[in-house]
């Protein structure tokens, strides 16, 4: 009878001394799956925010080159309602202008704009000559490009062959608000014939027609839209003139408060006929919805609840 009491003791030590080990190896086993599964996590929501602010970057930057687009049609629209005229009367380009503005919708259009070429060699300037609609641009007509740093820049861009070039706004234009906007300019020749009439191309440039676009609000509701997505957009340009210096800020919220509590950002370019817009997509954690983006620390939580939940039954 003995022996069979011996063999039943050692059989309860040696099950006591196992049982003693399950409950750390089980605390230990669900802490390190609970932290590898709060680190896979929070790289997935990484991902998930990254591909969706890509996305919508991408959408926005293609919906900006479209205005873009519009605006370099018109200007062209512009030039060729001079081609085959002899001279372009003040009454004729307000119609003109008239029916673009039909075109133009709702774009931020400021003005249209046709400027003549005025003496020549070293004195050659070109003279703003009419600026529609009059109303905010009564102090362009009379003003010389060549006073303008990246009007200048634009036009020797068209001389050597461009067909469309941008540059910042003529300084009268600029808002008392401080808004910055942008021209495209487009160049116009004249024949040799008699009478001169107005060409598309040719050797020397006879005049320059511009349409002006203020770019607070083009990309104004382009922002209230990415806002709503946890999104803030802040716009910079860099123009011919000013390559050397950099990228200079045009639009958005640029307080290093606002962008460095951002946790995602993305960078687009848009070149625009020699300005580059470098649009910059600063994103909030709100840019994931609950309760995805608390999925980095949802899953160590229950990892580790049930962690404790199945040390609690293997101590009973």
């Amino acid at each position: 009878m003995r022996q069979p009491l011996n063999m039943a003791i050692t059989y309860s030590h040696s099950q006591t001394r196992s049982l003693r080990w399950i409950v750390p190896a089980i605390l230990a086993l669900g802490l390190g799956f609970s932290i590898v599964g709060g680190i896979l996590a929070d790289r997935y929501v990484e991902e998930k925010a990254n591909d969706r602010l890509n996305a919508v970057a991408d959408l926005a930057a293609g919906n900006i080159a479209e205005h873009a687009a519009h605006f370099a049609g018109l200007t062209r629209a512009l030039q060729v309602s001079f081609l085959d005229l002899p001279e372009m009367a003040a009454g004729n380009f307000r119609d003109l202008v008239g029916i673009l503005y039909l075109h133009a919708g709702k774009q931020p259009i400021q003005s249209f704009v046709f400027a003549e070429r005025t003496g020549s060699g070293q004195a050659e300037d070109f003279l703003i000559r009419y600026a529609e609609p009059q109303p905010g641009n009564e102090k362009l007509p009379g003003l010389r490009l060549s006073s303008n740093p990246g009007a200048a820049a634009a036009i020797a861009q068209l001389r050597e062959g461009a067909s469309l070039a941008t540059t910042e706004t003529f300084p009268l234009q600029h808002s008392a608000g401080g808004a910055q906007g942008m021209a495209f300019l487009a160049p116009i020749y004249i024949t040799a014939t008699q009478p001169p009439r107005y060409a598309l191309k040719g050797r020397d440039i006879a005049g320059l027609v511009a349409v002006t676009v203020n770019l607070e609000g083009l990309f104004a509701q382009l922002a209230t839209q990415l806002h709503e997505q946890e999104l803030h957009l802040r716009v910079f340009s860099r123009t011919q003139d000013r390559h050397e210096e950099g990228f200079r800020f045009v639009f958005g919220d640029d307080s290093k408060k606002g962008h460095a509590a951002s946790r995602y950002s993305a960078q687009r370019d848009i070149e625009v006929y020699g300005t580059v817009w470098r649009l910059t997509f600063d994103a909030q954690p709100g840019l994931i919805l609950f309760p995805q983006r608390h999925l980095g620390l949802l899953v160590p939580a229950v990892g580790l609840l049930l962690t404790l939940m199945l040390s609690a039954l293997a101590h009973t």
